[in-house]
């Protein structure tokens, strides 16, 4: 993971020798991480995987098709898609009176990507339940 992908908000876990534990990056982490960056240390965090039961914790999506092997996910405007446990797309169709958007990205490997691509589509933070 580095550290220009990080932002303030996001849910990464704690690379820690006994046992990961869940945090949240506050402003705080941010000056922590860049003063890693100056000494060249390792971060001290690890990326959550993007999974389908991590998907299922985000406000608003659930599980909308299930063909065996890939499942699709939605919440009104996003929609995600599994197959075999692995992300395969995600899809973003936004309307409004003037125009359409469509966007299509490469596939999530973390819930960070996810949190970040959510906020620049809607400038808003992706509410999860953890």
């Amino acid at each position: 993971m580095n550290a220009n992908e990080l932002r303030i908000g996001n849910y990464v876990n704690l690379d820690a020798p006994i046992q990961d534990k869940l945090i949240r990056i506050a402003p705080y982490h941010i000056l922590e991480i860049y003063q890693c960056e100056i000494a060249k240390s390792k971060i001290p965090y690890k990326p959550i995987p993007l999974t389908e039961e991590i998907l299922l914790k985000c406000e608003g999506f659930s599980l909308t098709s299930d063909y065996g092997d890939q499942k699709y996910y939605d919440n009104g405007k996003f929609g995600v898609c599994f197959d075999h446990d692995e992300l395969v797309f995600f899809r973003c169709s936004i309307r409004n009176a003037v125009n359409n958007l469509i966007y299509d990205s490469e596939h999530f490997q973390y819930l960070h990507h996810f949190q970040n691509t959510m906020y620049s589509l809607t400038g808003e933070e992706l509410k999860i339940e953890l």
